[in-house]
């Protein structure tokens, strides 16, 4: 008898089908997607973070050294007359102008003069919103000290921060009371009257910085009122 002849089946074919393939894709670009989308959040919840953290140590900065130089205010003696200049020279909604006795040398003579005091000028620069500090020093005249005017160039400037807020038709940066906690009117552009300049007893702040996140990153807000203690 003959040998019956035997043959081996070939081996399946390995590898997917073009179903498979596909299938792959849209789970891998699912995968990336979500990735991607996990990526973007954190670094944007990173970034806003970042921008709130900046905007509360500007506000906070600012408020503090407000707080500090309205806090010590003091009127002025003026020379050849018994009536001191109001602490108030100048009171807008993003200005103030003010004597104060801040930083002044405890160890200094009082014998013929006053303390020395610093003219302090406060405002927002309307381009950059930053906040400028401007000081200038007194000189001595008499009994009494006297000072350049405020169109003169200060003897520092500092900047104390930028991206305040405009505040439009909201609570602005200054607003004054009396001494009776009563709010004293701010015209929208410029300063009130010298008589009510006279009249301020406290300044409340309402300081907000908008962080560099943008919209996104919410503003900080820091309100507080600053009695003059002279």
């Amino acid at each position: 008898m003959m040998p019956r002849e035997t043959r081996s089946r070939p081996l399946a074919e390995s590898g997917i089908t073009l179903v498979e393939l596909l299938v792959s894709m849209m789970l891998l670009g699912l995968i990336l997607a979500m990735a991607s989308g996990l990526y973007s959040s954190v670094v944007r919840s990173v970034s806003i973070s970042r921008s709130i953290d900046s905007s509360t140590r500007v506000a906070s900065t600012a408020a503090n050294e407000l707080s500090q130089v309205i806090r010590f205010g003091t009127p002025l003696k003026v020379a050849g007359s018994s009536i001191a200049a109001p602490v108030f020279s100048f009171a807008g909604r993003e200005s103030l102008v003010l004597f104060s006795n801040t930083d002044v040398n405890a160890l200094a003579s009082v014998a013929v003069l006053p303390s020395k005091p610093t003219m302090i000028r406060f405002s927002i620069d309307p381009t950059s919103r930053a906040l400028i500090e401007s000081r200038w020093t007194a000189t001595a005249s008499g009994s009494a000290w006297v000072f350049a005017a405020t169109t003169t160039l200060p003897n520092t400037s500092l900047n104390l921060g930028t991206t305040f807020i405009d505040p439009g038709v909201d609570t602005p940066l200054f607003s004054y009371l009396d001494s009776g906690g009563s709010a004293i009117a701010v015209p929208a552009t410029g300063s009130m009257s010298a008589a009510d300049c006279a009249r301020i007893s406290s300044v409340r702040l309402t300081v907000r910085v908008q962080g560099s996140g943008g919209a996104a990153a919410a503003p900080v807000v820091i309100e507080k009122t600053v009695e003059v203690v002279s």
